[in-house]
This record gives C-alpha cells, sequence and structure tokens, in this order.
C-alpha cells in the first residue's frame, strides 16, 4: 500500500470534482436563467411551439444539478478516504485479493 501515492490521487481527483462542480453550477444557472426566460418570452407571445424548447433547458439544467449533486457525494466519500488515511485506518481497495484465478 503506497499510502502518499493515494493520498495524491484523491487530493487530485477532489480538485478535479470540485472544478467540474464549479462549471456544473454554472452551466445550471445559465441553462435556467435561458429557459425561463424562453418560456416567459414564449408565453408572452403566444408562440406555443416554442415554449418547450424553453422547458428542454430547464430539464437540461436539472440533469446539469444532478450530476452536481453526485459529484458532491464523491467527493465526501473521498474527503473520508483522505482522513482514513491520517487516521492510518485507510485500506486500499487495490489491493485487496477477490481470490479471482488468473
Amino acid at each position: 500500500m503506497n499510502r502518499v501515492k493515494d493520498l495524491e490521487l484523491l487530493l487530485e481527483s477532489r480538485d478535479r470534482i470540485h472544478l467540474c462542480n464549479i462549471w456544473l453550477t454554472y452551466m445550471f444557472h445559465v441553462t435556467q436563467a435561458f429557459g425561463v426566460f424562453t418560456v416567459a418570452i414564449c408565453q408572452a407571445l403566444d408562440l406555443g411551439k416554442y415554449t418547450f424548447f424553453g422547458v428542454g433547458m430547464n430539464i437540461l439544467a436539472s440533469v446539469f444539478e444532478a450530476v452536481r449533486q453526485f459529484n458532491t457525494k464523491m467527493s465526501i466519500k473521498k474527503l473520508k478516504d483522505i482522513d482514513s488515511i491520517r487516521r492510518g485506518e485507510y485500506i486500499d481497495e487495490g489491493d485487496i485479493d477477490v481470490g479471482q484465478d488468473r
């Protein structure tokens, strides 16, 4: 078990997840605002067939938010692994032999 290498990988992974979450947050807000604005304009101008484009943008915004929430849960798990390395209780799952024949 190489705990230093695992720690570096976990920190790098959390950094990438954090950066991704920042972009997902921006994309969520932009697409949601655009979707709401599109729906409002289409309803005001009685452009019913274009309203669904705005609704689709809001659905896309919801997908961005769902991915961000999943990433946040993964980041929390990685933080727990980092803390277990600090306490000396980390088990490297890559070194576990599951008894498969090779």
